[in-house]
Formats: structure tokens, sequence, C-alpha cells
């Protein structure tokens, strides 16, 4: 903004001094200043435009750093998605493949993020102590699943028919 200004200021002097040597009939001195004018301005416009570049260039970074910033957080939960999909085959098969179609979309777009913002994923855990803590959180998940949904019984059971004792 300070080179703006400063272009702004010298457009000014310059066109009053145009302004000035035509009314004294001073053609060289219109056609110097004219010259100095076009070349100012063409510097004004360069710099606006150069200013206009760069601002888009900063806008881009701020998007790749954000997609980044989304792949490193979605990253450690496609391990668990998959988790919860092989636990839930088990029981729900069409929830385990519900449940692995959304992990496909999400690896699908961690790959399409590393791709934009040039990064490499990983979809391991970043330590030893963080493949614990991730195992810890799938058993805490099962346990809290297993409390909100007990097993069904597998033995024998006779619905309508009373108890023999």
């Amino acid at each position: 903004d300070g080179v703006d200004n400063r272009l702004r200021k010298k457009d000014a002097t310059i066109m009053h001094n145009i302004v000035s040597a035509t009314e004294k009939h001073d053609e060289q001195h219109v056609s110097a200043h004219a010259n100095e004018l076009a070349e100012t301005r063409k510097m004004a416009r360069l710099t606006n435009q150069t200013k206009m570049v760069l601002e888009q260039i900063s806008l881009r970074m701020e998007t790749i750093e954000d997609m980044g910033d989304l792949a490193n957080v979605m990253a450690p939960i496609v391990p668990v998605v998959r988790g919860i999909k092989s636990g839930l085959s088990n029981i729900m098969p069409d929830a385990g493949s519900a449940i692995g179609e959304i992990g496909d979309m999400m690896s699908g777009l961690l790959v399409d993020v590393g791709h934009i913002s040039g990064s490499t994923l990983t979809f391991e855990p970043g330590s030893e102590d963080a493949e614990k803590i991730m195992a810890e959180a799938m058993a805490v998940a099962e346990q809290k699943r297993m409390e909100k949904f007990p097993q069904v019984p597998t033995n024998n059971v006779n619905f309508g028919q009373p108890e023999q004792s």
C-alpha cells in the first residue's frame, strides 16, 4: 500500500506539471511529463496486479494448509473406522459394509487431499504410544457397544412357551 500511495502522489504531481506546462504552451515539458506519467501508470498497474497475484497465492496456500490440517486430523480415524467395520461385520453385516464404504470414502478423500497439498499421508499411528491409545479407545468403544447392545443369547429360547422347571 505504501508503494501504491507513492505512485498516486507521483501521478498527481506529474499531472499537475503537465497542466502547468500546457498552460505555458511548453510542448517539450508536456511531452516529457506525459511520457513519465504513462510509465508511472504502467508501474501502478503492475504493482496492483502483483499485489493481487500475491493475495491469490496467499489464499491458495492457506487452503492447502487447511487441507493438510484436515488430512492430519482424519488420517488416524481411517484405521479406527476399519476396525469398527471388522467388529460390526460379524454382528450386523449391512452396517459393516456401510461403515466399510465410509472408510473407503475417507481413504479416497485423504488421497485426494494428499495430491492437493503435496504431502504424503500414512495411516499408521505416529508412535507405539499412539497405537496403544488407539487400541485402548477401540476397547472402550467395544465395551460401550456391549453395554448398549447386549449379545443375543445363542441357547434355545422358546418364544411364547411357558418356562419348564
